[in-house]
């Protein structure tokens, strides 16, 4: 659906109303329709992007908020990591090569680790500041050790969707392009917006059942996100790769010589 079905006829049949200039004007449709979508996604975490910022040398923290003005939260179980290219040849800083680390840690295990050389960072952290994000490295990088090395910061986030403002808008877009697998979940954004219109006739009964339909749809989203089969539970340390490498496998006495 788009913009205009949503916060017309669909909403008309809500509300058992096509009032457009009393209780239920336009402009309070449209607005129940925005603050309905930005609700389920900061619910369910349902438009996750990966954003990029390139790394400048000896820059070890980056505003995230002004990297991405669309940002809400990191993406859960994906982490950062730092794209290296020079010329044909890629490599990648991740895992537990870039772990995370928080500043208290990182203030308890080396003081003074801000003054750090710049080199190749080994932990990534968040910090927040008068309202702002920062994502930060340890060390600083130090992308121009090398010549023609190029460092990019590869970050999975939550992002906002693009407010609808134009009838044909379809809701769930990032930068224009819409998430398409959130379609069947369009019609929850017109009962939580009926549930926040409702109460303009004193009808608070009705808000109620809205609201309780709306919360059927996050139930249903968050039953289909869910991974199939058991949860798994992994180790930090991956001993199969260990003991693939000969220098770290251990002596097996059973065997001769």
């Amino acid at each position: 659906m788009i913009f205009t079905d949503l916060y017309g006829t669909q909403l008309d049949i809500e509300l058992g109303s096509a009032d457009r200039t009393q209780l239920f004007t336009t402009a309070r449709r449209k607005k129940a329709i925005n603050d309905a979508m930005h609700n389920f996604e900061r619910i369910t975490s349902c438009t996750p992007v990966q954003g990029t910022i390139a790394v400048v040398d000896n820059v070890a923290e980056y505003d995230l908020l002004l990297a991405f003005p669309n940002y809400i939260s990191l993406q859960d179980q994906r982490e950062p990591a730092i794209k290296i290219v020079n010329g044909s040849n890629t490599r990648w800083i991740e895992g537990e090569n870039l772990a995370r680390r928080t500043p208290t840690w990182l203030d308890r295990e080396d003081p003074g680790w801000q003054a750090d050389p710049k080199g190749t960072p080994s932990f990534w952290y968040l910090r927040n500041d008068s309202g702002h994000t920062y994502v930060g490295l340890d060390p600083a990088p130090n992308p121009a050790a090398v010549s023609g090395d190029v460092w990019t910061l590869y970050v999975p986030y939550l992002a906002a969707s693009d407010d609808l403002v134009n009838d044909g808008d379809s809701p769930f877009s990032i930068n224009g392009v819409p998430f398409a697998v959130l379609a069947p979940y369009h019609q929850a954004l017109v009962h939580y917006a009926a549930g926040l219109l409702e109460p303009l006739r004193k009808n608070y009964s009705g808000a109620q059942r809205q609201m309780s339909l709306y919360a059927g749809y996050i139930a249903q989203y968050e039953t289909k996100k869910r991974k199939d089969g058991p949860n798994q539970i992994t180790q930090r340390r991956n001993y199969l790769r260990d003991a693939r490498d000969s220098n770290s496998r251990a002596v097996d006495w059973r065997r001769f010589p």
